[in-house]
């Protein structure tokens, strides 16, 4: 069997023992059988320094659930919690989908502790209940911040987010940002079950203003106007589909120092432009935690149109993966991927300010914002249409932190 990590000839393993008992304790568990019992009891010969085990296997009653009770949540309601199990009233006891349940309820982020038990019904010994207590913790944000870097130079920074509007699950967000490069203020609506199906939808308005003069790129200034609406589709229980359409208009500036190819682009589009952009993708999300991942493994591939609606004509795909461990003392070791490949369509090149670029944090750490890629005749990077970026990054807790 799969689940019986011993097998004959091996080297006596204890761990591996635990394993395989638990295993099958777990397996038992799946189909129902909440209290079964599992043991390993050897029998040993200390002449041939050999042991055999039999697995004594007690499977007990098979039971169901009978109800599902929440309590401790004050502000979010009973069918945002509910809405995130994975185990059924009416339906057999399944330690699995239990265990998957917290997992969701955990990545909610609403809470700052989660207990789920079992306690049997009284009188009748193929029932038990699933209790979900919850302690709530504060969702509402409001942020203030002042940063400084090399590139961006004084940075400022201000939100206010609220994730779990009125306790529906809903979440608001208007952030706020300043520096020499970028100036960003946006506004965004997430409802995660748009339909009870658990299609989401989102709505973003923004407005961006990128001023490139004091980073080692050819130099423009750009500001956009921009709206989205998206929708995640769940296919299975980490994997979505993902539509989405937005909106932008954008005006460029250029000066005396940008190159040709940028002057090319204004002569031929103008430097006012209106973009109509569809986008879908798919993703997988197997981590422990939003936020804070210990464990799993987060996908995106995502493919951007610029339709001939608008004057931008292109294509972008992109595929992202972050692959999480945990190490020893409270690290967590993250491999990351990031390939991007674009072009333009309908005879129209790639517009730069869509171009890909790498450096800086959140792209290869040590290397300026924006200063690897493809350079014009002045050494400024100009930008590419591709882009393969490799990280691997350890991250562990603040001294004098809770881990």
């Amino acid at each position: 069997s799969r689940l019986i990590l011993v097998h004959p000839g091996d080297v006596y393993s204890r761990e591996k023992l635990t394993q395989s008992t638990k295993a099958l304790s777990d397996r038992l568990g799946s189909d129902g059988y909440a209290f079964a019992n599992v043991n390993a009891v050897p029998e040993i010969d200390r002449e041939k320094r050999t042991a055999a085990f039999t697995f004594f296997v007690d499977p007990g009653r098979r039971v169901y659930i009978r109800k599902i009770n929440i309590s401790g949540n004050l502000k979010t309601r009973d069918e945002v919690i509910r809405r995130e199990l994975r185990q059924l009233e009416g339906a057999w006891y399944d330690s699995t989908r239990i265990d998957r349940s917290k997992v969701r309820v955990t990545r909610l982020n609403y809470f700052d502790e989660i207990n789920i038990e079992t306690p049997a019904v009284p009188g009748s010994p193929d029932q038990v209940d699933l209790d979900v207590t919850v302690t709530e913790k504060p969702t509402g944000n409001l942020l203030a911040g002042v940063g400084y870097s090399s590139a961006d130079g004084l940075v400022l920074t201000g939100s206010i987010s609220q994730n779990n509007v009125l306790g529906t699950g809903n979440s608001l967000v208007a952030a706020a940002n300043t520096s020499r490069i970028n100036r960003t203020i946006a506004v965004t609506y997430t409802e995660p079950y748009w339909t009870a199906d658990g299609i989401s939808r989102t709505i973003e308005l923004y407005d961006r203003t990128v001023d490139s003069s004091s980073l080692p790129i050819a130099q423009y200034s750009s500001k956009t106007l921009g709206g989205a609406l998206g929708f995640g589709v769940p296919v299975t229980e980490t994997d979505a589909i993902i539509v989405g359409f937005r909106f932008e208009h954008t005006s460029l500036t250029l000066v005396d120092n940008s190159p040709p190819i940028y002057r090319a682009f204004v002569n031929t589009f103008g430097s006012v432009t209106n973009s109509y952009i569809v986008s879908a993708g798919w993703s997988r999300d197997t981590r422990d935690n939003i936020l804070f991942p210990t464990r799993g493994l987060l996908q995106t591939a995502l493919a951007e149109l610029g339709t001939p609606l608008g004057d931008l004509e292109y294509y972008k795909l992109n595929y992202l993966i972050q692959w999480f461990t945990p190490l020893p003392a409270n690290t967590v070791l993250m491999l990351r991927g990031d390939v991007g490949y674009g072009g333009g369509t309908g005879g129209k090149p790639l517009p730069f300010f869509k171009a890909y670029y790498g450096g800086g944090v959140g792209s290869v750490r040590g290397y300026e914002t924006a200063s690897l890629g493809p350079q014009d005749s002045q050494g400024n990077t100009i930008g590419g249409r591709r882009k393969i970026i490799g990280n691997t990054e350890l991250f562990f807790p603040m001294p004098g932190t809770k881990a």
